[in-house]
């Protein structure tokens, strides 16, 4: 290439880099918990991974509320801190590996978007909170310790949130295609029949049906609301 044409790209290769910066920071703004959720999963796999655990590791996995993953209660009640409730959420922040990260992300970053962008960052917020306290509860309690972590148990609960509020309240937008329902569904059936080691079934099927709750839940109570209105605009 002639220092003509070098100098003739410079200008559009500026323009370009200028635009994808433009366009990654709208969607932040759009997006703002999607995106720092990805951003500190992707910090935290190097500071306090599952493969190789840390101090910081030890510090956010599930609290030890009894012996061999059980959970007794007087010893929660007399001793139940914030601490412990930000450790029952913190598992979902941390991975095992690049290729456990990469497939959680995308998949957080594909749903994560859907409920933040039709129902705002507070509303995806308490999902996740919901979706994490049950689905690392049910881990802790099936699995019998507190050495585990990940979102995906989170994701499969959002997946099943979009996919309750997409039959019960097609109005509001969210929705997926026929086939990812079908091969989530199915993959979610084969893992947890296969029982794989270092496969957190007991979280997936936990967040999954708590998100099909949880949908329902919601999503009826928007449709009464709107029930209401109507009648009462009606009236």
């Amino acid at each position: 290439m002639s220092s003509v044409d070098r100098d003739s790209a410079t200008p559009a290769s500026a323009s370009s880099f200028s635009q994808y910066t433009t366009d990654l920071w709208q969607q932040f703004k759009a997006m703002p918990l999607t995106a720092i959720l990805v951003v500190l999963c992707s910090v935290l796999l190097a500071i306090a991974p599952l493969m190789r655990p840390t101090d910081l590791t030890h510090a956010m996995l599930y609290p030890q509320f009894g012996s061999g993953g059980g959970i007794v209660l007087s010893r929660v009640w007399a001793n139940f801190g914030l601490d412990d409730f930000l450790k029952m959420l913190s598992p979902i922040l941390l991975h095992g590996g690049f290729l456990h990260l990469l497939f959680n992300m995308l998949a957080l970053w594909s749903l994560g978007r859907i409920i933040e962008s039709m129902k705002g960052t507070r509303s995806l917020l308490l999902t996740i909170v919901v979706l994490a306290l049950i689905s690392n509860t049910v881990q802790y309690l099936w699995g019998g310790s507190n050495n585990f972590g990940g979102m995906s148990g989170v994701i499969y609960g959002l997946f099943a949130y979009i996919w309750l509020w997409q039959l019960l309240a097609p109005q509001r937008g969210m929705s997926l295609p026929t086939y990812l329902i079908i091969y989530v569904v199915l993959t979610l059936a084969v893992l947890t029949y296969l029982k794989l080691p270092y496969i957190a079934n007991a979280a997936h099927m936990g967040g999954f049906i708590a998100g099909l709750l949880y949908g329902a839940l919601t999503a009826l109570r928007w449709r009464l609301n709107i029930s209401a209105k109507l009648a009462k605009a009606g009236g």
